[in-house]
Formats: C-alpha cells, structure tokens, sequence
C-alpha cells in the first residue's frame, strides 16, 4: 500500500499482512510487515513496526488488547523509540499499558522513558 499526501509532502509505504492464532478464549493476530513514513521536505524516512493484536474473553464479555514491541526508527537522523504494549496479566493488573524508550543510536542509555495507557495518559520522564 502506498499513500501520498496531497501536497506531496508526506509518503507513507506499507507492507502489512497477518497470522492468526486461536489461543483458548483469545484470538492473537501477529501483525508481520513495517510501514515506511517519509517526510519528503525533511528527507527523513521513519521505519514503524506493529505491536500485536489480541481479542480476549471472545466467549463471555469481549475486549481488545495490544501486546508486544514495536519500534520507530529514522537511519538519517539516528534517533529512535522503542515501544512495548504490555498485555493484562490472568490475575491483577491493568489493560492498555504501555513502557517505552526513546534515544539516539550513539548514546548509551535513552533520553527519554513514557509509561502509561496507550489510549489514555501517557507519561514522559
């Protein structure tokens, strides 16, 4: 798939497809592929990969949920995120966390770290 903004400004290149899985009462679905975002006035190319995707309790009372790592990264600029969508443990803890990184490839540790809830309040520190 490939998508250009209408000013020309922006190209985004993706290569997406799928593997299910049937997990008991959850449904997994593995996204395999990277997408490409070019920022065609800054030549800078972000390559994006995809956490994955869970239904869960399909049976009684359905909801969705995010699991896994993904990364951004940008070979003209260095800098990169690395992003991981923590799944809800069977006992206790809370849906939709996410912990991530963000750095330089020549720094030894990350300037920045978020915490939070993909689809609430993030934290940045």
């Amino acid at each position: 798939v490939v998508s250009t903004q209408s000013t020309g400004n922006i190209e985004v290149n993706a290569s997406i497809w799928t593997k299910s899985k049937f997990l008991g009462l959850s449904i997994g679905v593995q996204m395999v592929g990277d997408t490409v975002l070019s920022l065609l006035d800054h030549g800078e190319e972000y390559h994006v990969t995809f956490p994955n995707g869970y239904g869960r309790n399909i049976l009684m009372r359905p909801w969705v949920e995010l699991g896994g790592k993904c990364e951004i990264k940008c070979p003209q600029t260095g800098y990169q995120a690395e992003v991981e969508f923590l799944t809800k443990p069977f006992y206790g803890g809370s849906k939709h966390q996410i912990s991530g990184v963000i750095g330089h490839v020549a720094a030894s540790k990350p300037f920045c770290r978020v915490t939070g809830e993909w689809n609430n309040v993030m934290y940045a520190e």
